[in-house]
């Protein structure tokens, strides 16, 4: 299962369309402005945002650490050179792949998703509407109903 990955772009597509906003290091406070980012500044992305951050604040233990500023750089470092690699043949893949990605992608552009879908012989696409790199936190419970049925069969 893919959600959100590009591993269907073009040569350098990837670090081109990120642009500075969205390259800044994550924020410690995981339930600040920040997190909504990955979100469309519409409002339903805006009221979407609140509920996502909502349903954060119901999990008081046992929560993930804040990624640090070397790992968040390192990633960065692994995204621009993975950008600028040939693209892999991926029509040798024929594990059933399933692609799912925001229409309004600004961190990893939606036409990626369509061609990695395109190029996996055996994958299933679902673009979630007014969404951005967040869409499945967006869209949660229709992506965990199509999650754990892509992968009941």
């Amino acid at each position: 299962m893919l959600s959100g990955r590009s591993a269907g772009r073009k040569r350098g597509s990837c670090p081109a369309h990120v642009t500075p906003r969205d390259q800044r290091p994550p924020c410690r406070d995981a339930l600040s402005d920040a997190s909504l980012a990955k979100l469309t500044r519409t409002a339903g992305g805006r009221r979407a945002g609140k509920q996502f951050l909502a349903r954060l604040k119901e999990r008081t233990h046992d929560r993930d650490k804040a990624i640090s500023l070397t790992s968040y750089f390192a990633q960065l470092k692994a995204i621009h050179r993975w950008g600028l690699a040939q693209p892999q043949n991926l029509s040798v893949i024929h594990q059933p792949v399933f692609v799912a990605n925001g229409e309004s992608d600004r961190m990893v552009p939606t036409n990626i998703s369509f061609e990695l879908a395109r190029r996996l012989p055996n994958a299933d696409l679902v673009v979630y509407p007014d969404a951005g790199h967040g869409g499945i936190f967006q869209f949660h419970e229709q992506f965990v109903a199509e999650a754990l049925d892509f992968l009941e069969r």
